[in-house]
């Protein structure tokens, strides 16, 4: 399917999807949102490092104990390698991940997540109202 054969999902006013340019390992990187086959990658591996943000732990702690899970979620946002990510400096790599959780924050509480209302919306409303055959016992 192409952009113009994609469905119209009914939501007005929709940004588009936002970009950032990162200098990294001597290349320019356009950093947009992922592709749907990396983002449950990215948020799998997210997912210790938001638990252990909400417990408190500081920034230099996340490093220490999730460095390879951001070098992921890095590898997944740019389409590089982790060879090539762990080779990057780390105020480069620091920039770079900034860029990445922007971009996709931004993305899915923008786009995404309004897609995805309306689409739960449209599937609701071509289904009805759900009847309960069961008496309540109450």
């Amino acid at each position: 399917m192409t952009a113009s054969q994609a469905p119209d999902l009914g939501i007005v006013g929709l940004a588009p999807p936002r970009t950032i340019d990162v200098l990294a390992g001597g290349e320019t990187l356009h950093i947009s949102p992922a592709p749907i086959s990396a983002l449950g990658s990215m948020l799998r591996e997210g997912k210790n490092i938001f638990a252990a943000l909400n417990d408190g732990e500081s920034l230099a702690e996340i490093f220490v104990d999730h460095t390879t899970a951001l070098i992921d979620i890095c590898a997944y946002g740019t389409g590089k390698t982790t060879a090539q990510i762990s080779a990057l400096p780390g105020d480069e790599f620091m920039v770079l991940l900034g860029a990445i959780l922007e971009v996709n924050a931004d993305f899915f509480t923008r786009r995404l997540r309004p897609a995805m209302e309306s689409m739960i919306d449209r599937m609701t409303a071509a289904i009805g109202p759900q009847n309960s055959d069961h008496a309540s016992t109450d």
